[in-house]
């Protein structure tokens, strides 16, 4: 499932994109319509279908399976805070909701599944504040950063990222030099635009390598390598994907 995803949101053409989700997402709602109530395909496959959902028909289906619709579906605390994490970043969801959620599922789980969704909503001002937190609070544990840049890097709203790129190039040099190993890896690597699939990303990321990146330290240059390297490869499937 990970890899058709893969497939669908990163390898597939603009052009083609929303099609392949719409008709993935079909062919998984069959599989899960089909699957043995209560057993892990089911599970599997409303996971999967929920990620992918396209169509307002397709989301509703969504809510469906987070009201219990599905015979056999076991919606513990984990599958509820997917289901409602598509439904907000699908703007079929409120501020109401998941934080009538939280009073549910009062745990810390719970709280940093909150967090992802209050950044997963498909407005700037969510990106925004998602990527504040991330880059710029000192003050939030590791998990809640994660959970921001997490709930900010929605593929199916790869375009409210168009304006952080160049944000992003501007601070990684100091993030690396500043912050721990592990706070900024994390953002150096999840913050990365990876969803922003183009030669104008591609000449962006060279122009840091060869520019401020340059004469950096050799761990930080080999994280942005490797992005690279994953976009260069998107481009190549993608020019097949006519």
């Amino acid at each position: 499932m990970t890899q058709l995803n893969t497939a669908v949101e990163i390898y597939a053409s603009d052009k083609n994109r929303d099609a392949l989700r719409e008709k993935v997402a079909g062919a998984l709602l069959s599989l899960l319509k089909s699957a043995k109530a209560g057993s892990d395909h089911q599970l599997q496959f409303a996971r999967s279908y929920a990620a992918l959902a396209h169509t307002k028909e397709q989301g509703a289906e969504i809510r469906n399976l987070l009201d219990g619709k599905f015979q056999g579906l076991k919606i513990d605390a984990d599958l509820r805070w997917h289901l409602i994490l598509c439904l907000v970043e699908r703007g079929m969801s409120s501020r109401a909701e998941i934080d009538a959620e939280l009073e549910r599922d009062n745990t810390l789980t719970g709280a940093l599944s909150h967090e992802r969704c209050i950044a997963a909503f498909p407005t700037l001002e969510a990106k925004e504040a998602a990527f504040k937190k991330a880059t710029e609070d000192e003050s939030i544990t590791n998990w809640s950063r994660l959970s921001a840049i997490q709930g900010y890097n929605r593929p199916i709203q790869r375009h409210l990222h168009e304006g952080f790129v160049d944000r992003y190039f501007d601070l990684i040099l100091e993030t690396y030099n500043s912050k721990s190993y592990e706070v900024s890896t994390s953002i150096i690597d999840l913050l990365y635009p990876s969803y922003l699939i183009s030669t104008q990303t591609l000449a962006k990321t060279d122009a840091w390598l060869n520019g401020p990146g340059k004469d950096s330290h050799p761990t930080l240059r080999r994280h942005i390598l490797e992005a690279k390297d994953s976009l260069e490869r998107a481009l190549r499937v993608r020019a097949i994907d006519k």
